[in-house]
């Protein structure tokens, strides 16, 4: 026990007679009784070095509380009849509350707790399905790294939730993850509803293979050279009548931003071509950041996303996420913002 009642009135009624040191060799023996919840022995050598009793008039006073409240019964220890009968009491309160809980735990979650603990538990659910960190990575730039119940920004602190729980069954598969706050998925108890979009396994997909083409671009040996692209078929363009405009069926070109070129280097490097959802994305993160810096530059972007992958050590780098951070600072000059940092983000 590491708590048990003590009423002084009782204690000064029956001890007021002590001296200094019988009271320090009752309180000793006393929480020694209740910390082990054991009778003490008999044994006075025994007693002495519970009390750290070295003198002789600290060893008659442990010999005299020992006698009187303390005393030898039939079993050859010393019991105290109060302390019984408090240990008693507390341990029918514990496991009383132990059943209780017990059944609460099967009344909430549907069935009996499982025997298993959490690392034997999740190496069954990656028997049902696993993912790789491109997947996870991918997941949290669709999802635009906010928690899918609350809104909430997760770019410092993401939490991977599997949607059905790994006790009730559920794999590690990327098919049963979403991206929660720490706070939502701390709620969540035995909830399994599927709170990402429709169309999150497409786009996950498609940026877990560009993740993945990029890590191998990055980790590539240097001076290897690049494979040579195969060429795209060439197509006639239709005669068309009206003037200014491009013929019927031929796509245009993009015209070339060098800030939004910028911040597609940021999240894709110059070996992977964003395509037109993505330059989508990537323009409203560029409104953001001229909304708080006007007159942004590729150069200000390429310091800022340097900074960032200093700041946030391990975090996915994204034009979005870029562009948080960058609304979050506001317009900071080189000589007040994060130094530069000598950190290759670009290949």
């Amino acid at each position: 026990m590491n708590w048990y009642p003590r009423y002084t009135g009782d204690y000064m009624r029956d001890t007021a007679h002590l001296r200094m040191e019988e009271h320090g060799a009752y309180c000793v023996l006393l929480d020694n009784y209740y910390a082990t919840e054991r009778p003490l022995p008999s044994d006075s050598e025994q007693l002495y070095r519970i009390c750290r009793a070295f003198t002789e008039t600290e060893k008659e006073a442990v010999i005299y509380i020992a006698d009187n409240y303390f005393p030898v019964s039939e079993d050859g220890v010393r019991h105290n009849k109060k302390a019984d009968e408090i240990i008693s009491t507390q341990n029918k309160k514990s496991s009383a509350k132990k059943t209780a809980g017990h059944a609460g735990a099967i009344s909430k979650w549907g069935e009996s707790p499982s025997k298993l603990n959490r690392s034997e538990r999740l190496s069954l659910a990656r028997k049902k399905g696993q993912h790789s960190s491109d997947e996870w990575e991918a997941m949290k730039i669709v999802l635009d790294f906010t928690c899918v119940i609350c809104g909430k920004d997760c770019h410092e602190d993401p939490v991977k939730d599997h949607i059905k729980p790994i006790y009730q069954g559920g794999s590690d598969g990327i098919d049963n993850i979403q991206l929660l706050c720490r706070s939502c998925n701390a709620s969540k108890g035995p909830d399994s509803t599927d709170h990402r979009p429709k169309d999150w396994k497409h786009k996950v997909e498609r940026l877990a293979k560009r993740l993945a083409k990029r890590l191998a671009n990055d980790w590539k040996t240097p001076g290897e050279p690049e494979p040579e692209p195969e060429p795209e078929p060439k197509t006639e363009p239709k005669p068309t009548l009206a003037e200014g405009k491009p013929p019927a069926g031929v796509k245009t070109q993009r015209k070339p931003n060098l800030l939004i070129d910028a911040l597609a280097i940021v999240e894709y490097g110059s070996n992977i071509k964003p395509t037109k959802a993505d330059y989508g994305r990537i323009a409203k993160a560029l409104k953001d950041i001229r909304e708080a810096s006007a007159d942004v530059t590729p150069h200000e972007i390429e310091r800022r996303a340097k900074n960032y992958v200093t700041h946030f050590e391990g975090a996915a780098l994204t034009a979005t996420a870029l562009a948080k951070h960058w609304v979050k600072c506001g317009n900071r000059k080189p000589e007040t913002g994060y130094p530069i940092q000598k950190v290759q983000v670009f290949h």
